[in-house]
């Protein structure tokens, strides 16, 4: 799909706003949505079985 170019500036600026006008995710939030991304979606309930703290499972888990 081809659109113009002004167009794609415009959406460009629009995210650059956005990110200035928004709080940044904590660190702990950022690091919890990474390992469950390189977990997977079939791989989460295998978090109980990691040598983890189980708070740390616990908040994986988002419980």
């Amino acid at each position: 799909m081809h659109m113009p170019e002004s167009t794609i500036h415009r959406e460009d600026q629009n995210i650059e706003t956005k990110c200035l006008y928004t709080e940044p995710l904590p660190l702990m939030d950022l690091c919890r949505r990474s390992i469950r991304s390189a977990l997977g979606r079939q791989r989460l309930r295998d978090i109980d079985s990691l040598p983890l703290p189980q708070s740390l499972k616990n908040y994986l888990q988002y419980q």
